[in-house]
Formats: C-alpha cells, structure tokens, sequence
C-alpha cells in the first residue's frame, strides 16, 4: 500500500476520507511536503516520517470514530424526541379523536401547541448541545 492509498483510505484501508477532512488533508500533505524538503536537503531517510504520519492519521480516525460512536445514543434521542409529537397526532387522529382541530381552534390548545411547540425545541437544543460536547 502507498502512503497516498493509505492517506486516502485511512490508513488501514478501512474508510475513506471524507470531503469535510480536507483541513486534515491538507495538514497531512504539507507534513508530508516538508519532510520530503527535508529529506531532500539534509540527505535524511523519509521512511520514518511518513511512518508516523500515516500512524498519526490513522489514530486520529481512529478517535473520530470513537467520538462519532459515543454521540451516537444521543443523536437518536434527538430525532425520537423529534418525532414523538407527531406520532401522538397519529395516534389520536387513528383514536377518532381530532387533536390538529383541538390545539388550531381552542383556546387551551393553542397554549398547549405553543407549549409544546417550545419544550421540543428546548428539547432539541439541549440534545445538539449533548452531541457537540
């Protein structure tokens, strides 16, 4: 494998690099850019540095999946929570009921939509804010 098969794959052959990893990339090109420089002037072997930034590569994927693994519950707690409200609309609609008329044309519905409009974004909010820590 070449260090540029390994840098595009991830080092192990396990991923590709996303296009959102370009600052990485381009991190990694310039390592690579200046090493060889270096090489090149001082008569130095460039083996060991490209060894250690494909190692280097490869754990930073490596921990990237890991964070990507730890937010995952998270993540889907959102979109549950996200989706909870409409499957109460279904079912008291597929109950005969008729929740959509109650919460547009009555007055305690109108607060209980403006209520429970503004605790799913609340909800929502805090979930986001779990996932960026």
């Amino acid at each position: 494998m070449t260090v540029l098969t390994a840098l595009a794959t991830g080092a192990g052959g396990r991923e590709p690099v996303k296009p959102g990893d370009a600052g990485v990339v381009a991190e990694i090109r310039a390592r690579l850019t200046a090493g060889w420089e270096l090489a090149g002037r001082q008569g130095l072997a460039i083996t060991p540095m490209i060894d250690a930034v494909v190692l280097d590569a490869a754990e930073r994927l490596a921990a990237d999946s890991e964070r990507a693994g730890q937010v995952a519950g998270p993540r889907v707690s959102g979109y549950v929570m996200a989706g909870l409200p409409f499957m109460g609309l279904l079912l008291g609609t597929g109950m005969g009921a008729d929740p959509v008329q109650v919460l547009a044309h009555s007055g305690i519905g109108n607060v209980l939509l403006v209520l429970g409009v503004t605790l799913t974004c609340a909800g929502l909010l805090w979930s986001a804010r779990i996932v960026r820590r």
